[in-house]
């Protein structure tokens, strides 16, 4: 199929993005072909066309959330046939480090050297805002027939927001606090209450999202434009504050204000990432208070996994975090609406 044409965003270099014709690529040993149906669009998907990323080699194709169906097989796969419905998970390590090893390849440490096997896709390599898309074998999982291609790009969000609660160790009877309402914070929120938790806080600044929080099973919410975060959660914890922070509106505040809402001795979870600047946390908070302080780097195959199973069984609620959808040709659009978050955005979906 390499003779055939397709359109697909092409990141030229950090703030050229385009959509244009390329070759339909054609898979290798041990890869897929995949027809991508569907692509949301991340908060790293911005960073990624501003900035580029660790490791990018340019040109390439940008995209890392998406769903499709099998188009081609190439040798050596074993697990899917063509027609099958299926999701990626764009974390490919190297295989040969220590952090690969045990299983924790989305902190490989060749990140970012395509000469020693490693391979993110939508960030490093090729990925899925294209109408095809070339992935190893293991980096799919079959999609639910339950399950739309639209609902299927928030599965490694899902998937992240399920390794940061583990990671931060929510436990039953928990007091939760999540700051930053994003699809990432919604649906730890939802996670944190699947697991236990006796009471849920989200906070952030878009009403919209707050109210999409309290309908998605927060006990409080708190506009952060309106009062202090750190306040209203001391004073509904009798001055103690929440057992388990989850930091996912990726700013330096809120980093801040986790570590010094969070019960003496509890836990947090950073999940959202700043990105470009320097953090000014105050580490006194984190040595006084005895707190147990977790990075969550992305999801990984286990996570994302069991999430499918759990989203399949309806055990949280997905739907109301899509919010917008549009065509490939008006990728530059969507990105907008997400990163402005115009009517309400949430989730951002690409249909392909």
């Amino acid at each position: 199929m390499s003779a055939e044409k397709m359109k697909a965003a092409v990141l030229n270099e950090p703030g050229d993005l385009e959509i244009r014709d390329v070759d339909v690529p054609e898979p290798g040993p041990g890869e897929v072909l995949v027809r991508v149906r569907a692509c949301g669009v991340c908060g790293s998907d911005l960073e990624i066309r501003d900035h580029g990323w660790e490791g990018a080699e340019f040109p390439f194709i940008m995209g890392h959330e998406w769903t499709g169906e099998v188009a081609d097989l190439g040798p050596e796969t074993y697990h899917f046939e063509v027609g099958d419905r299926v999701a990626s998970e764009p974390h490919d390590g190297c295989g040969m480090c220590r952090n690969c090893k045990v299983g924790k390849y989305t902190a490989c440490l060749n990140y970012g050297d395509f000469s020693k096997g490693h391979q993110h896709h939508g960030f490093t390599v090729d990925g899925g805002y294209a109408h095809y898309c070339v992935i190893p074998e293991s980096n799919l999982h079959e999609l639910p027939d339950n399950m739309s291609y639209q609902e299927g790009t928030l599965l490694t969000t899902a998937a992240c927001s399920l390794y940061a609660v583990e990671r931060a160790d929510v436990s039953a009877g928990d007091f939760v606090a999540v700051l930053g309402p994003g699809a990432i914070g919604l649906l730890a929120a939802q996670i944190a209450n699947y697991r236990g938790a006796s009471e849920v806080l989200v906070s952030g600044t878009r009403e919209p999202r707050l109210e999409a929080a309290r309908e998605l099973g927060a006990d409080y919410t708190v506009n952060i434009h309106e009062e202090d975060p750190v306040e209203r959660v001391t004073e509904l914890t009798d001055g103690v504050g929440p057992d388990v922070v989850i930091e996912a509106a990726g700013v330096h505040q809120a980093q801040q204000q986790a570590v010094e809402m969070v019960r003496r001795g509890g836990n947090v979870g950073l999940v959202g990432n700043p990105g470009e600047g320097v953090a000014e946390l105050d580490t006194q908070w984190i040595v006084s208070g005895d707190l147990d302080v977790v990075g969550v780097k992305a999801e990984g195959m286990n996570s994302t996994q069991r999430v499918t199973r759990l989203m399949s069984k309806r055990e949280f609620e997905t739907e109301p975090l899509l919010t917008h959808e549009y065509d490939l040709a008006d990728l530059p659009e969507a990105m907008s609406t997400f990163e402005n978050r115009e009517e309400g955005a949430i989730k951002v979906v690409v249909n392909i």
